[in-house]
């Protein structure tokens, strides 16, 4: 399965065969992410990524600390492993708000991940979009609904990562700060 994002695009025309080699080369493998370049439209700028995650953590509890970075529309991974272990209904049942980190969570703990240094797609920054939120509210409202994607994690593998409030009110609060300061709503920063 490879993922394009609905803004985002891909400007390497061999991105897929690159990709799909190293699955079919090496079977212990099972997603493959690129680097990648931002785009900024409202200023028609360009800003390349390379990706830098730390080899010596564990793919899964990098995802889990948020120290492994994976964006979306790099990723190439095996459709089995979605078959085999990640229940799409419970995305809908919980609402939850993205569908990325959650299921590269759940098929972390099965698989190797693979990071191909080569900017292959470019990912559009735009002022208002699922991850850029135009208002408190539904910053408010997404965090309490990705709340659940942590929730649920923790459930799923509770010998692996467990759920901590503090940590995750921790979390959220630097993001609502950051928001608030950058919305100049100075009061509630």
């Amino acid at each position: 399965i490879a993922i394009c994002d609905d803004d985002d695009y891909w400007h390497d025309n061999t991105k897929l065969q690159k990709q799909v080699e190293i699955l079919e080369n090496d079977p212990s493998v099972g997603l493959v992410h690129t680097n990648f370049r931002y785009y900024y439209p409202k200023n028609n700028r360009y800003k390349e990524v390379k990706i830098k995650n730390d080899n010596k953590k564990d793919v899964f509890q990098g995802l889990f600390d948020g120290d492994y970075m994976i964006i979306n529309s790099t990723v190439v991974f095996r459709r089995d492993l979605l078959d085999k272990y990640v229940n799409l209904n419970d995305y809908i049942k919980y609402n939850f708000p993205t569908q990325d980190w959650v299921t590269w969570m759940q098929i972390a703990k099965f698989t190797k991940f693979f990071h191909l240094p080569v900017s292959t797609a470019t990912y559009c920054v735009s002022d208002i979009s699922v991850t850029r939120s135009s208002s408190f509210n539904n910053l408010t409202e997404r965090y309490e609904r990705e709340k659940m994607m942590y929730k649920y994690v923790c459930e799923k593998f509770p010998t692996d990562v467990k759920y901590d409030e503090a940590r995750w009110n921790e979390h959220v609060n630097k993001i609502f700060l950051a928001f608030s300061l950058n919305t100049g709503d100075f009061k509630r920063a």
